[in-house]
């Protein structure tokens, strides 16, 4: 169990704790940390709510007045689950970027610097369910042949094809043109081995971060556990590049940028445009970040003849764009360095005691 809890833990003395954590969302392998008199505190959040998925252990939970942690600002389902169940007490705080800082505390004394000028980072590992919008990614990825020039990890071996037809075609894949479907990779491909290589490998795929080739890329493209759901809600991943001190482009969910925003961060709209961010259309939002990268990735002079006007302004666009891109690494090591102070610690510490003691009060209010 994470460290933060032993200080969330402190404000609960009197309270039965209950909890799912480690990734786990069924009944039977719910923890009791205490017990109490004073009623029930039960922890959920580090996973985003799912109706179609967590409905039986709602059902569960809410009979009777529970504080529900979680980390979800707003969504549809937790405003199904406020309608559905007058004994659910909301107890939201921003729990991901505090795992974050606990997850990535061994590299807090690095960063990947930028030593290359190759496009992007992608990592596409697990992709059923509501990851399912990275199989578009890749789609994307390989037909702009942005692949050639950039760092990917994408399980292949996954019947994703079953998947899609199986499931809702979220992103309408399937009648995509088959030329471009067909150069998705048929194999499992990383660039690092998916971190096994690595001294500090742990086993735990979110804790990875791979500052070797973070260092060699313009920019790292984060596909966030959720985006097709329009959720309030980030995990540890934003916080990868943030805490290695690189610039990103956010595939998340609708106005996950402004929620990132109101943490204290910095983001790139000084330096291109972040207007994907306000699109409420998932395929339509990711479409946009696409056509974004085109505009930011180098140009290839390799198309033009060397005497020709065309391969001057190549060059020329070029410096233009690299000197974009030190702007954005010095904005990126203004947020590293918040990402690691007491500043934004407090600020995420403060937010979920403050929250709690109005939980509290509600609580206390229903078991009168």
């Amino acid at each position: 169990m994470e460290d933060y809890y032993s200080t969330l833990l402190k404000q609960l003395d009197g309270y039965t704790v209950m909890g799912l954590f480690d990734g786990k969302r069924h009944i039977d392998e719910i923890v009791t940390l205490q017990t109490g008199h004073k009623g029930r505190v039960f922890f959920f959040d580090q996973e985003p709510m799912v109706q179609k998925i967590d409905e039986q252990l709602w059902d569960y939970i809410f009979q009777e007045p529970t504080i529900f942690a979680n980390s979800e600002l707003n969504s549809v389902d937790k405003e199904y689950v406020k309608q559905k169940y007058p004994n659910f007490i909301d107890w939201y705080y921003f729990s991901n970027a505090l795992l974050a800082r606990e997850w990535f505390n061994s590299q807090s004394s690095s960063y990947a610097g930028w030593t290359d000028q190759k496009q992007t980072l992608l990592d596409c590992n697990l992709l059923d369910g509501p990851r399912q919008y990275r199989l578009y990614l890749i789609y994307l990825m390989y037909k702009f042949h942005y692949q050639h020039n950039s760092y990917i990890s994408f399980n292949g071996n996954y019947n994703w094809k079953d998947e899609l037809h199986n499931n809702v075609d979220f992103m309408n894949l399937l009648n995509e043109p088959q030329k471009y479907i067909d150069r998705m990779p048929k194999e499992k491909i990383s660039y690092d081995n998916w971190g096994k290589d690595q001294a500090s490998f742990n086993g735990l795929m979110q804790s990875r971060i791979p500052l070797e080739f973070y260092s060699k890329v313009n920019y790292i493209t984060v596909s966030e556990t959720l985006c097709i759901e329009n959720k309030k809600h980030l995990t540890e991943k934003i916080f990868k590049p943030i805490a290695a001190g690189k610039p990103f482009l956010r595939l998340a969910g609708y106005e996950n940028l402004k929620y990132l925003q109101s943490y204290g961060f910095k983001t790139f709209d000084s330096l291109w445009s972040e207007d994907y961010d306000i699109v409420v259309d998932p395929k339509e939002r990711i479409n946009k970040i696409f056509k974004l990268m085109d505009s930011i990735n180098l140009d290839k002079t390799y198309l033009y003849d060397k005497e020709s006007a065309e391969y001057n302004d190549a060059c020329n666009n070029i410096k233009r764009k690299l000197n974009v891109f030190d702007q954005a690494h010095a904005i990126a090591l203004d947020n590293r360095r918040y990402f690691w102070s007491d500043n934004f610690y407090n600020l995420l510490i403060n937010e979920a005691l403050d929250n709690l003691e109005l939980a509290k009060t509600k609580l206390a209010s229903m078991n009168v």
